[in-house]
């Protein structure tokens, strides 16, 4: 909740419109938290499956926002600088 102009507004409600849906919205939140991270990360930090996780990923990698990289066996993404 943020406070515009005296009134309580609920951000989840404005970001979703923003982004598209709340998978996106939990992505980014947690990249911009973390820096970089990965699916079981996200997943479990918000109670949510890994493949619509996943899904977002992808979709935001392949539109340049953001970049992964291997480490080991598992693939982090952070912003594309």
């Amino acid at each position: 909740m943020v406070d515009i102009h005296h009134k309580m507004v609920d951000t989840g409600i404005m970001l979703e419109g923003v982004f598209g849906n709340q998978t996106t919205e939990k992505v980014l939140l947690s990249l911009f938290h973390y820096g970089e991270t990965y699916v079981a990360a996200i997943a479990k930090d918000f109670k949510v499956a890994e493949n619509p996780v996943r899904m977002q990923l992808e979709r935001l990698e392949q539109s340049g926002i953001i970049h992964s990289k291997l480490m080991g066996r598992t693939r982090v993404y952070s912003f594309n600088p």
